[in-house]
């Protein structure tokens, strides 16, 4: 099918802070039917579009109808219509989306963990000194922030090393210091669109702000270390009770695998862990601001 599209007419309108346009083509096909759609698309224009006499209006829209539909559908109207805008702040959008303003939002969340000490870092027992099973848990509000931009590429291969990373070091994020392990890579997503005829990608980083991100443990167990006989080997034997028999509930130990002594006026030491699940990273890389500036 081969169409033909000649310019017809068009229409002005002007107004304080405002002008308006269209241009109008006949789009004749050489077959019995043509679509609307398919009209467009033969039209020498698009969205985006300076309108030739006016270079502070561009193209908003493209609508396209048949001429008459009694006589025949193969000749088919297209309307392009312009406009200046009326000056605010959302008619200033730059024609090449790689130019816009990243959008930057603040907020929180809660999240349900387990806990197993209070705030001064005591045990959580009953009356008897036995932990809760299963252990308690508790709500948590932690700070989100969520950075998003335009991007002409997209690097999934570093996007999936940073999901669920934790910061190794000092960082400021937004004006905000964070030191290590305070951050948290919630998601990096990433979705391909086109505007004024460039394709590019929107790529949003949320990251989550907490105080420690890492795996923590309370260092308890029923067994100890013991010095082995070789230099270096460490043994484990079993932890007695006040009558040499073996415990069977996990008692506090220190961080260097012993029993602690008078576990009940003791604080828990708390082991942290890095693992594969949250992978330690620098997040100077990940290009996300350090001022606060909208």
């Amino acid at each position: 099918m081969a169409a033909t599209a000649s310019e017809i007419r068009g229409t002005a309108n002007r107004g304080i802070g405002e002008r308006n346009y269209t241009r109008v083509w006949r789009v004749v096909s050489d077959a019995v039917y043509q679509h609307p759609a398919q009209a467009i698309s033969t039209a020498p224009v698009i969205e985006g579009d300076i309108f030739p006499y006016d270079a502070a209006a561009k193209c908003k829209t493209i609508s396209a109808d048949f001429e008459t539909v009694e006589d025949s559908r193969k000749v088919v109207l297209v309307t392009a219509n312009y406009s200046s805008g009326s000056g605010g702040s959302e008619d200033v959008e730059d024609e090449n989306p790689l130019n816009d303003h990243p959008d930057i939002r603040w907020g929180s969340k809660t999240i349900r963990l387990p806990v197993d000490s209070t705030d001064e870092d005591k045990a959580i027992q009953n009356s008897a000194g036995q932990k809760f099973d299963p252990p308690a848990d508790e709500d948590f509000h932690i700070l989100v922030y969520q950075y998003s931009a335009n991007a002409s590429t997209f690097n999934e291969n570093k996007a999936s090393e940073y999901r669920g990373a934790i910061n190794s070091d000092n960082f400021t994020l937004a004006g905000l210091p964070l030191a290590p392990y305070e951050a948290r890579i919630a998601s990096i997503e990433a979705t391909n669109q086109e505007r004024n005829g460039v394709r590019y990608w929107r790529e949003t980083t949320t990251v989550e702000i907490g105080t420690d991100w890492r795996l923590t443990l309370v260092d308890e167990g029923t067994m100890k270390k013991k010095a082995g006989d070789a230099a270096g080997d460490v043994l484990l034997t079993p932890i007695l009770d006040d009558h040499g028999v073996p415990i069977q509930e996990p008692v506090l130990l220190d961080g260097a695998g012993q029993p602690i002594e008078n576990p009940d006026n003791a604080n828990p030491v708390l082991l942290k862990f890095n693992t594969k699940a949250k992978p330690l990273k620098t997040f100077g890389t990940l290009g996300l601001p350090t001022t606060n500036t909208p």
